[in-house]
């Protein structure tokens, strides 16, 4: 597997400490994405803000490996996100048009 290309990346969520961290929703048409590659694999990553002692750090908290033809097969279903091995979180796709 080769490099992975940053393709998009959102604004800092809103966290609430009880229902966790918000994004607001985007629309990322498929070929900015993948190419229009369907088995192409796809890495998602969610980062931490960190401020400490006035440096702000970005910290990985969870990631995951799938395809656009995974995301498909599966809309409006969750995806695991894991650091280290560990589920950390979950990532959901509630729109898919594949001809966008």
């Amino acid at each position: 597997m080769g490099e992975f290309v940053t393709a998009y990346k959102s604004k800092r969520g809103k966290n609430d400490y009880v229902t966790g961290c918000r994004w607001e929703e985007h629309t990322i048409p498929m070929k900015e994405i993948c190419r229009n590659d369907k088995n192409r694999s796809l890495k998602f990553e969610v980062y931490e803000w960190r401020r400490i002692k006035g440096d702000v750090y970005e910290m990985l908290v969870a990631e995951t490996d799938c395809s656009m033809g995974f995301l498909e097969a599966n809309k409006n279903k969750y995806v695991n996100l894991y650091n280290k091995g560990v589920m950390n979180g979950k990532l959901r796709i509630v729109n898919y048009d594949k001809n966008y």
